[in-house]
């Protein structure tokens, strides 16, 4: 295999070095995007905006939370930190938003399917018996430890763990399906 020109050798280094900066400072870089020139017009734009509305919102007296414009490497599930849960139309008691139905959620580019996860329904027991059953005690302590993968910051694209027609483990082994959650990721606010 040849080896790299000297140049795209120190190019790499650099870029290795910038990521593990941000990684220190808990912002997300994604490499691709990095080598790219990424998409710096577009967050320019948002991040113009987001001040712009701050300054309106400050003016104004109003109490504007906004999300991050871009996924926070630290990650916090306020659904299952803060004892919460979701009840969907049908019943249904889902971990949290992100879990409820079934959707495509995109992350870094790339479209992740998203299936419900339900521990019961309320036809069939009461929303207590639920939340302490097995099933979702065990995922509210599989997801406090946040040992699953960080799927915005992959290199390797969503894979087969992610896309497949059933989720039953991450690239980590873990069974918890939340490595593209936007909520946890500081990018989504909504229903905090």
């Amino acid at each position: 295999m040849p080896r790299a020109p000297r140049v795209e050798r120190r190019h790499l280094a650099l870029i290795r070095v910038e990521v593990a900066r941000a990684s220190e400072q808990d912002v997300c870089i994604k490499r691709e995007r990095l080598m790219s020139g990424g998409d710096d017009g577009l967050l320019r734009m948002v991040e113009e905006a987001f001040a712009e509305a701050e300054e309106i919102a400050r003016r104004e007296g109003v109490d504007l939370r906004l999300p991050a414009a871009v996924p926070r490497r630290a990650r916090r599930c306020d659904f299952v930190e803060d004892g919460g849960a979701f009840v969907s139309w049908d019943g249904d008691v889902h971990p949290c938003y992100f879990l409820w139905h079934g959707y495509s959620s995109h992350v870094g580019g790339l479209a992740k399917r998203v299936k419900p996860l339900s521990f019961g329904n309320l036809a069939d027991a009461d929303v207590l018996e639920i939340w302490n059953g097995a099933a979702a005690r065990t995922f509210r302590e599989a997801v406090l430890k946040y040992d699953y993968p960080f799927c915005y910051d992959c290199t390797f694209a969503l894979c087969d763990y992610q896309q497949g027609p059933e989720f039953t483990q991450d690239c980590y082994m873990s069974a918890v399906p939340c490595g593209a959650c936007l909520w946890s990721t500081g990018v989504f606010q909504c229903l905090r």
